[in-house]
């Protein structure tokens, strides 16, 4: 199995306080999946149905979602950031949902240059019922980022 994620938001402020920030956006993740699985038979050494039978797919495509931010800034300097993201779907014989959340912090040495630590986590669920046929995908990760900040 090979996965990749790709993700971009756009993001609206709609309230800014003197220290915070409330914005709210679309985002979306271009998924690039590739998947294959081999199997065979045999019976006490000997292979019964002419050897190994393998199957694989694949699925590139967007998954869009919802997105929901607050950045507090603690300091000119250093910068909270809480995002959020969410995206359900049900069509036909489909039935999925995505959902993400990072929580950041941002140091700014320069005007143009910082870094940033964060956590962040990412489930994604998708069910489609073919028939007798049901197939599910579910994956999810978590874990802790470190990251280089470069504003123009």
């Amino acid at each position: 199995m090979n996965l990749g994620f790709y993700t971009i938001d756009y993001l609206y402020s709609f309230y800014q306080g003197e220290k915070w920030e409330i914005s709210g956006g679309l985002g979306a993740y271009w998924v690039d999946l590739e998947f294959s699985i081999g199997a065979s038979l045999d019976i006490n050494g000997n292979p019964i149905g002419g050897g190994p039978v393998y199957e694989s797919t694949d699925f590139n495509g967007p998954l869009p979602y919802l997105v929901l931010s607050f950045e507090y800034y603690i300091t000119p300097k250093w910068l909270a950031i809480f995002k959020g993201g969410y995206f359900q779907l049900e069509v036909g014989d489909f039935d999925g949902k995505l959902g993400s959340f990072g929580a950041n912090l941002e140091y700014q040495f320069t005007k143009t240059f910082g870094l940033g630590t964060g956590y962040s986590a990412f489930i994604i669920d998708a069910n489609l019922q073919d028939g007798e046929l049901k197939s599910n995908l579910a994956y999810s990760y978590h874990g802790v980022q470190l990251y280089g900040i470069l504003r123009f």
